[in-house]
């Protein structure tokens, strides 16, 4: 998802550093959207002050990045998504669960790794500009892979974390950013709510 509104919203679906030999015991199969859907965040599994916002129709944050999008998921057949925030100016969060045949969510996990030098590599579009760094985090399901987000929207800084995570036939992708920056121990935390939830 990806979000601009005033008075500046963003929502990001981004991603993570690589991790080939993280844990996993149980294969996840491939699953539907009503699975999904069961396995995502809601409010009674966050900390105390976060609400439900409806997912943003924008996309020039994370544009002209398509591999970090929600976009990115749409050729998977079974997909859903939740956003939340905790204020008005942050932090949000943002969830995306998809699931389709075993080649396909390989396909999109490939082009989440490039998104770092793809993306980096545009340059910003008038005053605003995002840039994603490959960072280091904890490992999660079969594979995890970690981006770091510093967005310029309208003269105001975002920065963040994206991470997605591959565990079978199922792909997870979790943004969360805010003003400024957000805590690492708070993306610790969201990340292991989510990660624990879904598989």
């Amino acid at each position: 998802m990806n979000r601009i509104t005033a008075p500046a919203f963003l929502v990001v679906s981004t991603l993570l550093f690589a991790c080939t030999s993280c844990s996993s015991s149980a294969h996840r199969g491939q699953q539907s959207t009503p699975q999904l859907k069961t396995a995502s965040l809601a409010t009674s599994d966050l900390p105390f002050g976060w609400a439900v916002s409806p997912p943003s129709t924008v996309s020039s944050v994370t544009a002209p990045c398509s591999a970090i999008t929600a976009d990115a998921t749409a050729r998977l057949p079974a997909r859903a998504e939740v956003d939340f925030q905790q204020s008005e100016y942050g932090p949000f969060l943002q969830e995306i669960l998809a699931s389709g045949p075993d080649p396909q969510v390989r396909d999109v996990w490939s082009a989440a790794q490039k998104a770092a030098s793809s993306c980096s590599a545009t340059p910003a579009s008038g005053t605003d500009s995002t840039r994603l760094a490959t960072t280091t985090f904890s490992s999660y399901g079969d594979a995890s892979y970690a981006l770091q987000l510093t967005a310029l929207r309208s003269g105001v800084t975002y920065g963040g974390d994206v991470i997605v995570i591959r565990k079978g036939q199922v792909y997870v992708e979790v943004a969360v950013f805010g003003v400024g920056s957000v805590p690492a121990s708070l993306v610790r935390q969201l990340v292991g709510t989510a990660t624990h939830k879904a598989f």
